[in-house]
């Protein structure tokens, strides 16, 4: 069992390696924290590159992702049941068309038949490519709610991410800076 010091300097020895220990852990932590991310590490986080994919859009095409590089993309996980995605859609289009020259937008659907998503297509009068995952895109990045977007650098890094429901103000806010930054 253990028993709390008697003495002054017991006291004071223990008070010394818990400050030793805690100076360690301050130093670990903060060397990690100043250390930037390695742009060259796929990984689903800012600063990171976007892990790369392959998948198929409603006309049968396959897109890789990585062959976008050299344009900003918008990549959004959405479902046709998602009321929230329901009402980005609209956004994301308008995206789509105005700034056609100057980024791409990609609809990543979760694991719906293509029945859903060309009614979706329709009803939203989607023209951005909808491309159908297995769910293995979904894992890959983490994504666990949606909808949910990512902002990605023309180089192929992620710039920001949005999980969950974003108004329009802030998706335009996104746009605007991944656009500027470029």
């Amino acid at each position: 069992m253990f028993q709390l010091p008697q003495s002054r300097d017991a006291w004071l020895l223990w008070g010394g390696i818990l400050l030793a220990i805690g100076l360690v852990v301050t130093a670990v932590s903060r060397r990690t924290a100043d250390t930037p991310p390695d742009p060259l590490v796929e990984s689903p986080a800012p600063g990171f590159l976007a892990p790369d994919f392959t998948l198929v859009t409603l006309d049968g095409e396959e897109l890789t992702l990585s062959e976008l590089r050299g344009r900003p993309v918008v990549l959004n996980f959405w479902a046709s049941w998602c009321g929230p995605c329901r009402i980005e859609t609209p956004h994301f289009q308008s995206f789509s068309e105005n700034f056609a020259d100057e980024l791409v937008v990609l609809g990543v659907n979760q694991q719906e038949s293509a029945e859903a998503i060309t009614a979706f297509a329709e009803e939203f009068s989607v023209t951005y490519p909808l491309l159908f995952d297995d769910g293995e895109v979904y894992q890959m990045y983490a994504v666990f709610g949606l909808p949910t977007t990512y902002f990605i650098s023309a180089d192929g890094v992620i710039v920001d991410v949005i999980p969950g429901a974003a108004t329009e103000a802030v998706l335009v806010e996104k746009v605007e800076r991944l656009l500027r930054d470029e």
